[in-house]
């Protein structure tokens, strides 16, 4: 978690504090909304202090959740790695469309590309990125080795070819990368990856994320239709500012 993520979590946990020691003593907090809610809960439902509750611990439970998936990854990032071959893979096509429609990674990025075909484009893109960096070993079969087994592919392959856009979504194709430069690479076929590597690298989106960037992305859609120009995070923010 970053340091400027970590402020706003803190930041929300002491309004909640403030506002529930002023509930428990009986202070009166000038919060327009506040009091908002609280004359609408008292209008609507039967039982306002145990709805307020019970959405306090189902809110709740989402999240503890999501600190046990990270520190876990955390922990087991702490340790050697085991050899791909004993660990769960991942297709090549199975790995980019966990990417697009269920990691934190592909969520995050709809808040600056507002369309799933724009975030579509950056996934191969990332994927390169995390086998250069050796977050994610990829592996597959060389197609011009005498003995065509799966094999690890070392990570300086990457620095000589990139994931193929119009390949690595296509389960039917068998090659998943291409040649970035001069030099002659080799081409592999039927990439796979660790499962945990993936999910260490980019861990699954959580459900309140999900909620949140679908919400805002459709009341910036609401507002201003689905115009062009709402590919990049400059425009994007320019105009949630506005509103």
């Amino acid at each position: 978690m970053t340091v400027h993520v970590a402020m706003v979590w803190w930041a929300w946990r002491g309004l909640l504090a403030l506002i529930l020691a002023a509930a428990l003593f009986g202070f009166s907090l000038d919060i327009p909304w506040l009091v908002s809610v609280e004359i609408w809960l008292v209008n609507n439902v039967p039982d306002p202090i145990l709805f307020a509750l019970v959405a306090g611990l189902f809110l709740s439970s989402w999240q503890a959740p999501v600190r046990t998936a990270r520190k876990t990854a955390t922990e087991d990032s702490a340790q050697p790695r085991p050899a791909t071959a004993a660990l769960e893979p991942m297709s090549v096509t199975q790995i980019a469309e966990y990417l697009l429609f269920d990691s934190e990674w592909g969520w995050r990025k709809r808040l600056e590309f507002i369309k799933v075909s724009l975030v579509r484009a950056e996934v191969g893109y990332e994927m390169t990125r995390a086998g250069r960096a050796g977050a994610v070993r990829y592996c597959g079969i060389d197609r011009g080795a005498a003995d065509p087994q799966s094999q690890d592919i070392d990570r300086a392959y990457w620095q000589q070819a990139a994931m193929a856009d119009d390949k690595i979504f296509d389960p039917k194709r068998r090659s998943f990368a291409v040649a970035t430069s001069d030099a002659k690479a080799p081409v592999f076929e039927r990439g796979t990856a660790p499962k945990l590597d993936v999910q260490q690298t980019w861990p699954p989106a959580w459900s309140f994320l999900k909620v949140w960037v679908s919400v805002r992305i459709f009341c910036v859609r609401l507002r201003y239709g689905f115009p062009e120009v709402l590919q990049d995070r400059r425009t994007f923010e320019r105009l949630t500012v506005k509103s």
